[in-house]
């Protein structure tokens, strides 16, 4: 279920401020000194009105807390503070939002994919497998979940798992420069294999030359082809 809250929200008190003084305006000019009271303190409830709302349009993590305080079953309130919160490195506190929001919505990749990603940067390996498998029964051609499974596969030193978490990328997302330059660090030292370091090396550079790590893609395949 989708939000139907309005982004231009935070323009409304600003709206209704305009909107009193031109009723003000409009009256009797005998109607002036008594309205002028009123008025004021119509404006300074707007003012302060609008304060409270500028706090929280100026915080990623409170706007999206207050869409699941007032949307507490839309599942895309709990992915938004869910991502919000991982931004802000608040790692536990986005493992919580994206659950409940696979609650609310088992079927959605991108939270079961995130989920496992917050789950791993608390420490979590195995929630993050766990997340990351059941985007996978979902959908198996999903590149991220495969990839996400090969990498940390890779930091735990499987590399058996690793290659075939990495490969099954490849198989759907055959120009993935992640699952090529793994494969390349594999093959480029622990599963010593030139030629196939080589490949995955040269097909980083051919698909992603603004790679991150092409710097060090670049220097070693000067080593290996010379």
């Amino acid at each position: 279920m989708s939000l139907k809250e309005h982004l231009s929200e935070h323009r409304s008190y600003q709206a209704g401020l305009f909107l009193v003084l031109a009723l003000a305006w409009s009256l009797p000019a005998s109607w002036h000194r008594r309205a002028a009271p009123v008025a004021a303190m119509l404006v300074l409830a707007a003012a302060g009105a609008t304060l409270l709302r500028v706090q929280v349009w100026g915080s990623e993590v409170r706007l999206w807390e207050e869409a699941t305080q007032r949307r507490p079953e839309a599942a895309e309130a709990w992915y938004g503070l869910g991502d919000a919160r991982r931004f802000a490195k608040d790692f536990k506190g986005a493992r919580q939002a994206y659950q409940r929001s696979a609650e609310l919505d088992p079927e959605r990749l991108d939270t079961w994919n995130n989920l496992g990603i917050a789950a791993a940067e608390v420490g979590d390996a195995d929630e993050a497998r766990r997340a990351w498998r059941q985007a996978l029964r979902i959908k198996p051609s999903y590149c991220r979940g495969h990839n996400n499974l090969g990498s940390l596969a890779y930091r735990e030193q499987r590399w058996d798992e690793a290659v075939g978490e990495l490969r099954s990328t490849l198989a759907y997302c055959p120009a993935d420069p992640i699952a090529h330059y793994l494969l390349g660090n594999i093959y480029y030292g622990p599963r010593r294999d030139k030629e196939r370091a080589i490949l995955h090396y040269e097909e980083v550079i051919r698909s992603a030359p603004e790679f991150d790590h092409a710097d060090l893609v670049k220097q070693r395949l000067l080593e290996l082809t010379w």
